[in-house]
């Protein structure tokens, strides 16, 4: 009986041939990455604008409300009857009221519309990740 080992008689090059490894386009990858990057930091810029816009329009109210504040008590401090006086700081109290909602509405819209074109980008940029693999999966 002839002692025949399987292991001696394996060809590995014959299974390397055999097997169908398909090619990986590394520039392709590289471009894509680098799109989705590309993708990335443009919503940072955007988010970080915004950011810099709410900071520079608060700024701007707070020194605003400063300037108000030396007239309020201009106002209060001539009003003379306490009734008036009472009336005085009801209408200071209201038109504060009404600016600091005004105020923070127009913070919020600035921090919604950069955030949005922030996320669109995001958005856009995930849709087309899904069309190119799609594409990419098609011509194979």
């Amino acid at each position: 009986m002839a002692n025949t080992n399987p292991f001696f008689e394996f060809d590995a090059q014959k299974l390397m041939a055999d097997m169908k490894i398909p090619s990986f386009d590394t520039t392709a990858m590289v471009d894509f990455m680098q799109r989705n990057v590309e993708a990335v930091i443009t919503a940072n810029q955007t988010a970080f604008a915004g950011a810099q816009a709410v900071a520079k329009r608060h700024g701007e109210i707070v020194t605003k409300t400063m300037e108000d504040s030396a007239k309020t008590v201009q106002d209060l401090m001539a009003a003379g009857s306490p009734e008036k006086r009472v009336k005085t700081q009801t209408a200071i109290l209201k038109d504060g009221y009404v600016t600091a909602i005004a105020n923070t509405k127009e913070l919020s819209d600035i921090m919604t519309t950069s955030g949005g074109e922030a996320l669109e980008i995001i958005s856009k940029r995930v849709t087309d990740v899904l069309d190119e693999v799609t594409k990419m999966v098609a011509t194979k």
